[in-house]
């Protein structure tokens, strides 16, 4: 059997997280990245992924830690045998075990996760961003009203609420947010959460995006 060290060094074990968590790189180093935790629910990042060393993860909240095998039993329940075979497909190691219908399906599930990832990232980056966008001016709306002697009560809350929107959508774990993601169709004009815009809301952003 392929002994995992040496599969381990075919693989970056931060272009597997990404797939799952949104990254930072983690002050001038090139090799470690932070993020949310994708295991549990925290708003400041205690997640760090190191490609050192064959490469680790490490969360200090809640302590889960370990290699890219780990990771991807841990993220896709699975069990060691089919993340070891998993991490041979991102490594492009042929696996003998493996008939060529059974690894263009591991192929094709491997493609598509990559995509939908993507595709969630993207639309997780377009939302935080309208409901920046559409905070900063209702809070700009808010201080000319005040600066012409009204109150601009309803203006106040509806901009502190977006922010409190804002803190709850960026602490939300990553698996939490996908559900949304996958179910949107279903709750989108219905049931919209407080961090999601349309309407009027979704305009007032698009303005101040042109403005910016």
């Amino acid at each position: 059997m392929l002994d995992p060290q040496y599969l381990k060094q075919y693989i970056t074990i931060s272009e597997v997280v990404k797939q799952h968590v949104r990254l930072k790189r983690s002050g001038s180093s090139k090799t470690r990245w932070i993020g949310l935790c994708p295991f549990h629910s925290e708003k400041t990042p205690s997640f760090v992924v190191n490609d050192d060393d064959g490469g680790f993860f490490k969360c200090f909240g809640c302590g889960e830690g370990g290699d890219v095998l780990t990771f991807i039993q841990k993220i896709d329940g699975v069990d060691f045998k089919d993340a070891f075979k998993h991490c041979k497909l991102i490594a492009g190691i042929k696996d003998e075990y493996l008939s060529p219908e059974q690894r263009r399906i591991y192929e094709d599930q491997a493609r598509r996760k990559a995509a939908e990832a993507a595709s969630f990232r993207k639309w997780r980056k377009e939302i935080t961003d309208n409901l920046i966008c559409y905070t900063n001016a209702v809070w700009r709306k808010y201080r000319k009203e005040r600066r012409s002697g009204e109150e601009g009560e309803p203006l106040y809350a509806e901009a502190i609420g977006k922010e409190m929107a804002l803190e709850k959508l960026e602490a939300m774990p990553e698996k939490e947010l996908m559900e949304y993601y996958k179910t949107r169709s279903s709750w989108i004009g219905a049931m919209n959460p407080g961090w999601y815009l349309s309407g009027r809301r979704l305009e007032i952003s698009n303005q101040e995006r042109m403005i910016s």
